[in-house]
C-alpha cells in the first residue's frame, strides 16, 4: 500500500523480481519491474508502493530511525482491529 518514509530508502534486489510504483494510489499497471542486482533509491517523503512476484530476496537500507507512514492510515496493519480470538487470548494471558 502507498506509504512514505522520513528518510531515504535504498532497496537492492538480490534475487527474484521486485516491482515499485510511485504515487498516492496502488496501480499495478504503472509499476516498474526491477530484476536481480537492481537498486531503487526512494527519496524522503516520497509516496511509493511495492510488491514482489514469486520468491524474492531484498536488502533494504537507510538512515535510522526508519519509519513507515501509510498515505491512507486505514492501510496500516499495525493499527488493525484485533480479532475476537486475539482479544480473548490476550485477556486469558492477563489472568
Amino acid at each position: 500500500m502507498p506509504h512514505w518514509h522520513p528518510t531515504a530508502e535504498n532497496v537492492t534486489v538480490l534475487s527474484g523480481e521486485f516491482h515499485v510504483g510511485m504515487g498516492d494510489k496502488f496501480d499495478e499497471s504503472s509499476m516498474l519491474t526491477l530484476p536481480p542486482h537492481s537498486l531503487a533509491v526512494v527519496p524522503p517523503h516520497h509516496n511509493h508502493y511495492a510488491m514482489t512476484k514469486g520468491e524474492t530476496e531484498l536488502q533494504v537500507s537507510g538512515t535510522g530511525p526508519f519509519k513507515l507512514i501509510y498515505v491512507n492510515p486505514a492501510d496500516d496493519p499495525s493499527k488493525a482491529q484485533a480479532s475476537p480470538a486475539t482479544k480473548k487470548k490476550a485477556a486469558a494471558k492477563k489472568k
